[in-house]
């Protein structure tokens, strides 16, 4: 093994393996997506430089302990923002619109609950919040309706 670098001349993100050019030799060098040190999705960009160990395998030369030497530069559709993102429904089918009064039932559903357990706490006779505890009940079973349908 020994310390080469290269610039990537191919990469497959979907496939996770591709090539290297190396800098000295010319050779091809195959690089596997286990092999790049980085955080998070590792992949190269055709045309980056990188450092990298080579080994000799069967097949040929292999890069092990790739690490990125330029700078690489954000695409657009790196970043998501709330303005260019806003999907009409949500995974689990409730429309966007619902939120803010879902939020707020959830809101006064906690409040309510609290209280609950202040009663409780002290040892007081519950039967005062019977009410509230009642509509506590009807208003967690449309919450759980809405999110499972």
């Amino acid at each position: 093994m020994s310390n080469n670098t290269g610039v990537v001349s191919s990469y497959s993100s979907k496939n996770g393996y591709g090539f290297i050019t190396d800098n000295e030799t010319g050779d091809n060098v195959f690089v596997h997506q286990n092999d790049i040190v980085m955080e998070g999705f590792r992949s190269l960009n055709q045309g980056e430089e990188v450092e990298y160990d080579v080994e000799e395998s069967e097949k040929g030369f292999k890069a092990l302990n790739v690490i990125l030497l330029s700078k690489r530069r954000a695409r657009s559709n790196d970043y998501i923002t709330q303005d260019t993102f806003k999907p009409k429904r949500t995974h689990n089918k409730i429309p966007i619109d619902d939120y803010a009064k879902i939020k707020s039932d959830l809101r006064r559903l906690q409040k309510s609950f609290d209280r609950l357990l202040l009663v409780l706490s002290k040892g007081e006779d519950p039967v005062l919040l019977e009410d509230e505890i009642n509509e506590v009940k009807g208003e967690s079973k449309q919450l759980a309706s809405w999110l499972i349908n």
